[in-house]
């Protein structure tokens, strides 16, 4: 790879890596007030639509933007652009069958899923809403996987932006003018999520109008492309739809896999739930609480964490192409320091101030809310590393070993579930139990197969021990600060003032014990600035 085309692909990638933040942010900005007007139990609602959407959702549109982009990037390299047009009526054709199909099949059988899977005929109410959602997300991603497939992130960029924008908008508004249209109905809450789902729909749907207007722009070009190749025999659509299904499989059966999890835990949760007696108001809130809350706080950690992952995976895969394990190691030696280094405290930081930012965001001060935070929120780490273990076997081994290792987990989490449930008499617990297990068994089951094929060797002390210790000392002094400071200011003005000052405590723990060195520091943003105050402070 040449220098100019390698600084395009990192542009290319810090794009994408960028955008995806930012969509998580405003996932989390749009969901406060929402939260809010549809309190747990019509949270509840919307995440058991979810549940069965993203389900379908990676059956038909999850893995088609990196096949058709990895088919699309062949052909043009070898010139054949006809070809790579073809690819692209191939995937549009699947994708309107599988994603019609599954549409139809959520559509018509709501009744049925909200009855068997989640003992809950409500569930019905937002899962026709959001049925449409599939077919458009469908077709939405094979269009993004054929300009990735061109090199330009830009249009799956701007469009996943527009999407999320959208879909705040009209879930707040729907959501609450739902809210208010059923305010006599006991059925108010499942009302309330259709219009939260709505939203998700009309994002999905804005972002598609955009990218076909995008591409309409640029078929005259792709056209003319298509008439300068010269190779006289096209591949015909019988192997081309072989191909794109060949692509597709392993990565759709590794996602379903690691996706059911979440789906058995809710339909699990809510059928013994309903054996015991307890309302269906009752357990849809609980799951609410962990679902909307608990999962959404920890899922902007991990989004963040699985980004730099991604990045970090090319150097991983072009160091072991050539046979450089030593570097290989190396290499993921420093990931998972980096990773832990943003994750470490971040665990800490929810466990002592969860119940805090669970009131400013969602108005909820309740014990519930802030104990399943200070029990929990140790899944930011655990998945962090299960993410990061299971993208580098992935990239460096074969696909299915992740795949083998989630099915291992999945079925420990699942006794381990069903016991707590069964046992405890604590839904909530029960739910965070099983939430830790999987990635537990997932890491545990990954790094001996790491540890067995490349001898995999950790810096313990750099890597876990010492962002490890510098967490606890951060958490300690901002519970002591934080309670300081509520004395004399209100939550919000406490909060902001002990996160600021937690960042700035670990990171100069980080220095004091020498785990970032000035190197290091050089590459972050406004690196040499913060090198020279450290030297004037006498820290580094």
């Amino acid at each position: 790879m040449n220098s100019k085309s390698k600084d395009n692909f990192i542009v290319q990638g810090s794009i994408l890596a960028f955008t995806s933040i930012l969509v998580r942010l405003i996932g989390l900005a749009y969901r406060i007030p929402m939260t809010r007007t549809l309190g747990d139990e019509g949270m509840g609602y919307y995440d058991y639509a979810f549940e069965v959407y993203n389900m379908a959702f990676i059956i038909s549109s999850y893995a088609m933007p990196m096949a058709v982009s990895k088919l699309v990037a062949d052909r043009c390299a070898r010139k054949e652009y006809r070809n790579s047009l073809k690819i692209l009526k191939g995937a549009l054709l699947i994708a309107l069958v599988l994603g019609g199909l599954l549409t139809a099949a959520v559509l018509f059988g709501a009744d049925l899923i909200a009855v068997k899977v989640y003992a809950n005929p409500y569930v019905a109410i937002p899962l026709r809403v959001i049925a449409p959602t599939i077919l458009i997300c469908a077709v939405l991603g094979v269009l993004r996987g054929f300009f990735q497939g061109k090199k330009t992130m830009v249009p799956t960029a701007v469009s996943q932006l527009l999407e999320q924008i959208v879909n705040a908008v009209v879930s707040v508004v729907a959501a609450t003018l739902l809210v208010r249209a059923h305010s006599a109905s006991e059925k108010i809450s499942a009302y309330g999520a259709a219009g939260g789902v709505l939203g998700t729909g009309s994002g999905a749907a804005f972002a598609l109008v955009f990218i076909i207007f995008i591409f309409a722009l640029n078929l005259p070009a792709l056209r003319r492309q298509a008439s300068k190749d010269k190779k006289e025999d096209t591949e015909s659509y019988l192997s081309i739809l072989y191909v794109i299904f060949g692509t597709i499989l392993p990565v759709t059966l590794s996602q379903v896999l690691v996706r059911s999890n979440g789906l058995i835990a809710a339909s699990m949760y809510n059928h013994v739930m309903a054996s015991k007696g307890i309302s269906r108001e009752a357990f849809t809130s609980t799951y609410g609480i962990y679902s909307s809350k608990y999962l959404v706080l920890c899922n902007i950690v991990t989004g963040i964490t699985s980004a730099i992952t991604i990045a970090m995976v090319p150097s991983i895969v072009s160091s072991h192409s050539v046979g450089n394990m030593s570097e290989v190691k190396q290499k993921i030696s420093s990931a998972m320091k980096f990773n832990l280094i943003i994750s470490m405290p971040s665990f800490v930081g929810l466990a002592v101030l969860g119940g805090p930012i669970l009131k400013l965001l969602f108005n909820d001060g309740s014990t519930d809310a802030a104990f399943v935070m200070f029990i929990g929120s140790i899944a930011v780490v655990l998945y962090t590393v299960s993410v990061l273990f299971n993208t580098i076997i992935q990239s460096i081994y074969k696909m299915m070993i992740p795949v083998y290792h989630s099915a291992v987990a999945i079925a420990i989490d699942v006794i381990v579930l069903y016991v707590c449930l069964k046992f405890t008499g604590n839904g909530l617990v029960s739910l965070v139990a099983g939430n830790l297990t999987l990635p537990v068994v997932v890491i545990i089951l990954n790094y001996i197969t790491l540890k067995k094929d490349i001898s995999l060797k950790i810096n313990w002390l750099k890597a876990v021990i010492i962002p490890a210790v510098s967490s606890l000392i951060m958490g300690l002094v901002i519970l002591l600060l934080y309670k300081g400071l509520l004395k004399v200011t209100g939550n919000t003005i406490a909060l902001f003032v002990t996160i600021m000052a937690g960042v700035i405590i670990f990171f100069l723990c980080l220095i004091i014990f020498k785990d970032i060195k000035e190197d290091e520091l050089y590459q972050l943003p406004k690196g040499a600035t913060i090198v020279r105050l450290l030297k004037k402070l006498h820290v580094m």
